[in-house]
Formats: C-alpha cells, structure tokens, sequence
C-alpha cells in the first residue's frame, strides 16, 4: 500500500485552514496522523454550528433543491 495523506482543517484566528496530514492506523473510530504542523493536542474542526432555528434551520447535509424558495 502506498502513502496515504489527506487534511484535517484547523483553527487559524477568526477563519479556518487546511493542513496536511499523513494517515496512519485506525480502527475505524480513532484514526493516527501525522505531519509538520500536527503536534500532540493539537485542536480540529469536526464539523460546523449553526446558529439557525425554526423555518430557517436546515441540515448542511441535506441536498438543496435550486430554485425552489419557501414564500
């Protein structure tokens, strides 16, 4: 098997940033990376919050439908 790298996005002042990172073992819960700017305790963004509720709360996983706007 070849090298395997991929990016995990990190906390970079107000905006985030992309840092590449090799992939070691996993067991398909906790994954090993390994790079330069990855130290131990090092922070990653896992996913995104949103602050919407009611009618304006949607899912960023959900396909959205163009040109169909809720009146």
């Amino acid at each position: 098997a070849g090298k395997r790298e991929g990016y995990v996005w990190v906390q970079d002042g107000r905006f985030v940033k992309p840092v590449k990172v090799g992939i070691g073992s996993t067991d398909g819960a906790m994954t090993e990376v390994h790079g330069e700017e990855v130290q131990e305790g090092l922070e990653i963004i896992l996913g995104e919050q949103r602050q919407e509720s009611g009618d304006n709360a949607k899912s960023p996983f959900m396909p959205q439908r163009f040109g169909s706007k809720k009146k």
